[in-house]
Order: structure tokens, then C-alpha cells, then sequence
């Protein structure tokens, strides 16, 4: 909604035709201090840690959307669900299936403090990629 709404220029709102890619990096750039106080404090205070949680996945979770939104701009209509089909399977591939493992074997080779923070960095990479693309 927000990224419509900055899109068309609503009120004092100026249009702006990369409103969907600005908003999936506004949303990552959320994320990020969250996902790394969340983590930081997790040792510390779990409710800190839950609430801090609670507030990095919600700015990720702005992403979902509007990927679909600009996947659907991009792609012909006759090839939409298709398309559709093949996002949701390579999302889940490297999100659901792959990542425990991908931060597992991260973990493992790294044996420290500091192997959960390449999390942060990869949702860094994300913000800097949609910051790019628009």
C-alpha cells in the first residue's frame, strides 16, 4: 500500500515510478539494526531479544509483497503464473530449505561469537541491491 501510495503521489507525497524498489530497501534498512540488537542482546535478555525479533522480521516482511508486485509488473501476462510459481519456489529453496543449513556450515567453520552476524551483513547486501537496482 505505502508503495502504491508513494508511487502515484498522493497529497504531499511526490510520484516516484522506483517507489517499489526504495520501499523493499526502506523496509531491509529497518531490519537491520533489529536483527543485530536482537542479536547482540539474545545472550543477555530474551524478551529484548523476541521484541527486537519481532521488529526485523516485520521490516522484512514488507518485502514479500511488493517483490510479487514488481514481479508481476515485469512479467507478461500469459507468463505470470509461472513466474509466480518459480519466485515462490527459489524463495522457499533459499530461505526455508537452504539457509539453516548455509548457517550451519557458517557457524561451523567460524566457531564464534561473530557467526550470527553475517545475517545482518546479507540483509545489508539486500538493501544495497535494491538501493541499485532503483
Amino acid at each position: 500500500m505505502l508503495s502504491q501510495i508513494w508511487r502515484s503521489g498522493f497529497g504531499n507525497i511526490s510520484k516516484n515510478i522506483h517507489a517499489d524498489l526504495h520501499v523493499c530497501a526502506l523496509g531491509s534498512l529497518f531490519a537491520v539494526p533489529f536483527l543485530y540488537f536482537g542479536l547482540i542482546l539474545s545472550s543477555k535478555s530474551m524478551i529484548l531479544c523476541w521484541i527486537f525479533t519481532f521488529f526485523a522480521v516485520t521490516g522484512c516482511c514488507v518485502n514479500s509483497a511488493v517483490n510479487i508486485d514488481i514481479l508481476m509488473s515485469v512479467i507478461s501476462v500469459q507468463r505470470r503464473a509461472i513466474a509466480t510459481a518459480i519466485q515462490t519456489l527459489i524463495s522457499h529453496l533459499f530461505g526455508d530449505a537452504f539457509s539453516p543449513y548455509l548457517i550451519g556450515l557458517i557457524s561451523d567453520a567460524l566457531r564464534g561469537e561473530f557467526a550470527k552476524f553475517y545475517l545482518v551483513l546479507l540483509l545489508v547486501f539486500g538493501i544495497r541491491e535494491f538501493s541499485y537496482l532503483s
